[in-house]
């Protein structure tokens, strides 16, 4: 991935983000995701983007090193219901505040990669985690007819 490239990913990043929390922040304490899913509030969402993204920075940065990555246990729903459980405590002022601590942490590991240290599996961490990722939120979201 070359600068060019790198500053179209950071701009998709941002304006998904943006679009993301602005879904959560109409929303603040209401379940919002279809009744027959798991109940996921705004709070959840921000724990659950927050989980991730420590992974992946943490990942990337092993990656970086050279060293090799170990797997979470469990299933991804396993993971995510694993999370929001010990999240629980967590209250939505904290996470939206830790999740945009945390963005930016992001943005700047993603900068940090170097053009010639890019390759498929960096590639493919940043899009799971990253823009992809919120948009697939935001398809989820029912709360309000969104």
């Amino acid at each position: 991935m070359n600068d060019t490239e790198v500053d179209v990913l950071i701009r998709e990043e941002i304006a998904e983000w943006e679009a993301l929390k602005k879904v959560l922040e109409a929303h603040p304490e209401e379940s919002l995701h279809d009744p027959t899913s798991p109940e996921w509030t705004s709070r959840d969402v921000y724990a659950h983007i927050i989980r991730w993204w420590q992974y992946s920075i943490d990942s990337i940065e092993i990656l970086l090193k050279g060293e090799q990555l170990s797997s979470l246990e469990g299933t991804e729903e396993e993971i995510n219901s694993r999370w929001q459980q010990e999240d629980r405590g967590m209250g939505l002022v904290e996470a939206r505040t830790l999740a945009q601590s945390t963005f930016e942490r992001w943005l700047r590991t993603i900068r940090s990669i170097s053009t010639d240290q890019w390759d498929e599996q960096l590639e493919e961490m940043v899009q799971m985690d990253g823009a992809e990722h919120y948009r697939e939120h935001r398809s989820y979201i029912i709360a309000g007819n969104i």
